[in-house]
């Protein structure tokens, strides 16, 4: 009691500051649930996952879903199309510093208290939040189980599961990962019946049952059948030795009777019989629909498969996202901890797993059944992950269902060392404390602020402290003030102020972060949702850098405006490494329409409006490279850095350009690089494709750390048409296709160029 009694008031807290739909694929889980709510049916045809809502959503089993359209079906959801809309400039997938963390606008009637959609998405994740609890409960009876003379492991791995950041988060959201949690741990529980008690057809088919609902609940609830069924072997195993006179050598209790003796494999009947009763209906209708049992055709209908699999190093890349993410990354994956948090659940996990191996070592028969029983568990949930990776990008909640195992095997570690230091009773509070603050933490420094609405200050008609106003712009929209600052040892170095450039001894670079303060009011009601664009244009024409938002980090579209007040719109984007430099470059702000992308024009005809002008600096990495980045090309080549001496060439001429490679390891294969530029997204109007250093340095020689610099220039054909041109690099063996830029695609858009007549 005294555990739920700080696992609630911490979940409320995450209920209301975290608004609905910010969980990973959120907003289609609710489309689905939403759906079914409205008496539709299953998804019947690949049609329906390519042009519904709820996108591949709807491949995916039912139970969860079905429960949240119990819930909000008596709630008015008329407004649904109006109060949620898409940030189209959301980071998802991407930890950036200049906000755009929200997936989905919340407008102000969003807020408490709520109504409409709002109002029946909060009850959905109280049913969320219902099904963590059981989670909870599953979890200390599974331990009690498996472990009945270490009450305080108990208390422990179910303080893990309830107070972690990551159940607290995704157990407050629309989600059907916090359904697999629940189902993880109900299944760990049967499983410990079984280990306990023995192979009885009772605690079979209450196995059977778990299991059949763990497939109703997410696909990866497949990966706990395989445990299940090596408990009931092995359970079954132990039972035919005791009553055939022998010791027992598997997991069941010395002494206790497990009924008449049967042969082994009959303990799978009642297994199997509840397990096909419950959830066979689900891949038989798969099976006849789209010819796979695990409707996966349907999702990829609606999100295609990655186009091939993970190298060992981008797996073992990926693994490490996989972890974080299974603890303490919010939003679409685009809010992470610090590297400090991350740090500290490490060490924890290490030693956790550490104690428990020794535990193994020292502990009796009952510690190394309940250790073996978790471990199975939690590697056949990774093995899951790692077979995902191979045609998706695989996440933490994936092993969501290993969670429940994973607490009682760190907490069981944990025992080991904090019994002797705090004793039996203190230690796990110990450790639900240090769950609790370090939840409570994240919400208030993170997680709350990043999605907390904006405020208003008073508008300016007349500009801010008397000077004239940036610009007015049709439809009633004012920019009062515009500023321009970078990043500089922790404080902001203003450049520019009210379009007017500051003295300031720092020059931007490559790397570094500016940060572009604007001001905006509006003389009326604003009827559609307009995009900022922040562009830095160089004397070549070409945009070097931009950034693309809604305003206020995208927390406030301009439909939500209010009449007569003044909008702060702080934009912080990084220049990234490959930024062309040196260049004298014009910063320009605009608005314009995300949806026909057509521009926004002020009271004088001009869709964008100068707002400084500033230089950047030429960066420079090790052994004065140019340019410098990391882009990794496959598992053993990156590209650190490039020369192009301009970036406007003539056509018909050659384009100078030079690549710096390094290895990351030995080479076996010889690439080809391939150098094309492109106007738009199809139309190559210059190529070359060569091996590096016109062939004297074949990629099969390159050994672990050597850098290699590799002139490419780029012929441009002489028909080509005057206008701006992207450079893209690919790597390639003409038999495999090309190598994977990290996880971009096989191709990298290295810089813009200006293609003048001949």
């Amino acid at each position: 009691m005294i555990l739920f009694a700080v696992m609630l008031p911490l979940a409320l807290a995450w209920w209301l500051f975290v608004p609905p739909w910010e969980a990973p694929d959120g907003i289609w889980h609710w489309h689905f649930a939403a759906h079914l709510a409205d008496g539709g049916g299953l998804p019947r045809s690949l049609e329906q996952a390519r042009d519904a809502p709820w996108r591949q959503e709807g491949s995916q089993p039912p139970l969860y879903y079905a429960l949240i359209a119990l819930a909000v079906r008596p709630f008015d959801r008329t407004d649904a199309a109006t109060a949620m809309r898409d940030n189209p400039h959301a980071a998802v997938g991407v930890a950036s510093g200049g906000g755009n963390v929200n997936r989905v606008v919340h407008p102000p009637g969003e807020r408490f208290p709520w109504h409409g959609v709002a109002r029946a998405a909060r009850v959905a994740g109280l049913v969320s939040l219902t099904l963590a609890i059981v989670a909870v409960l599953a979890t200390f009876a599974a331990a009690r189980r498996l472990l009945p003379d270490h009450p305080d492991v108990a208390l422990a791995a179910a303080a893990t599961v309830a107070l972690s950041p990551a159940t607290l988060f995704f157990g407050t959201q629309v989600s059907n990962d916090i359904a697999a949690l629940a189902v993880g741990a109900v299944v760990l529980w049967a499983v410990a019946c079984v280990v306990d008690g023995g192979a009885t057809a009772r605690n079979a088919a209450t196995l059977g049952i778990a299991c059949g609902v763990a497939l109703l609940c997410k696909l990866n609830g497949l990966f706990l059948i395989p445990p299940a069924v090596v408990a009931i072997l092995v359970a079954g195993r132990a039972a035919e030795g005791g009553h055939k006179g022998r010791p027992y050598q598997g997991w069941c209790r010395q002494g206790e009777s497990t009924g008449a003796a049967r042969p082994t494999i009959s303990f799978l009947l009642p297994f199997t019989l509840t397990l096909t009763l419950f959830a066979a209906w689900w891949p038989l209708r798969n099976l006849r629909l789209f010819g796979d049992p695990t409707g996966l055709p349907l999702m990829w209908a609606a999100m295609p498969r990655r186009p091939s699999p993970p190298g060992p190093a981008e797996l073992a890349e990926q693994l490490v996202g996989v972890w974080k993410s299974m603890w303490a990354v919010f939003g679409w994956y685009n809010l992470p901890a610090s590297t400090a948090v991350f740090v500290g659940i490490a060490v924890a996990n290490v030693l956790g797993i550490g104690g428990a191996i020794v535990a193994a070592v020292r502990g009796d028969r009952g510690t190394r059944k309940a250790i073996g029983t978790c471990a199975m568990i939690v590697l056949s949930l990774l093995a899951g992950v790692v077979l995902w990776a191979r045609v998706q990008f695989p996440q933490g909640r994936l092993l969501f269902p290993a969670v429940p195992a994973l607490a009682v095997l760190l907490a069981l570690g944990w025992g080991a060392i904090g019994r002797p230091l705090l004793g039996s009773r203190r230690w796990p509070w110990v450790v639900a404390a240090a769950w609790a603050v370090l939840s409570a933490w994240l919400l208030a420094t993170v997680v709350a602020p990043a999605y907390r609405a904006p405020s208003s200050v008073p508008a300016a008609a007349g500009g801010i402290d008397g000077a004239a106003v940036v610009a007015r712009f049709d439809g009633g929209i004012t920019l009062e003030a515009a500023s321009v600052a970078t990043a500089s040892g922790g404080a902001l170095d203003t450049l520019a102020q009210g379009g007017t450039k500051v003295p300031s001894s720092h020059v931007p670079q490559p790397g570094d972060s500016l940060i572009v303060d604007l001001r905006w009011s509006a003389t009326q009601p604003i009827t559609r949702d307009l995009s900022v664009f922040i562009h830095l244009v160089d004397s070549n024409r070409l945009v070097v850098a931009q950034h693309d938002s809604y305003p206020a980090a995208g927390r406030w579209a301009t439909s939500d405006w209010p009449v007569g007040v003044g909008i702060p719109d702080r934009h912080v984007f990084r220049l990234p490494p490959a930024t062309a430099a040196p260049c004298d470059c014009t910063a320009i702000v605009g608005l314009y329409d995300h949806r026909t992308g057509r521009r926004v024009v002020d009271e004088n005809g001009n869709d964008a409006i100068p707002i400084t002008f500033l230089s950047l600096n030429a960066a420079a990495g090790p052994g004065g490279i140019p340019s410098p980045m990391r882009v990794r090309f496959g598992d053993a080549i990156e590209l650190i850095g490039y020369r192009l001496p301009t970036r406007a060439v003539h056509a018909g001429e050659t384009l100078p350009l030079t690549l710096y490679w390094r290895a990351t390891r030995s080479v076996a294969t010889d690439y080809k690089v391939s150098v094309q530029l492109r106007r738009g997204a199809a139309e190559t109007w210059g190529q070359r494709d060569e091996a590096p250093a016109d062939g004297t340095r074949p990629t099969s020689g390159w050994r672990r750390g050597e850098i290699v610099a590799d002139d490419q220039p780029v012929p441009v054909y002489a028909d080509a048409p005057p206008d701006a041109y992207t450079l893209f690099v690919k790597v390639y063996d003409s038999a495999r296709g090309g190598l994977r830029v990290d996880v971009f695609g096989h191709e990298l858009a290295l810089a813009p160029v200006r293609v003048l007549a001949p």
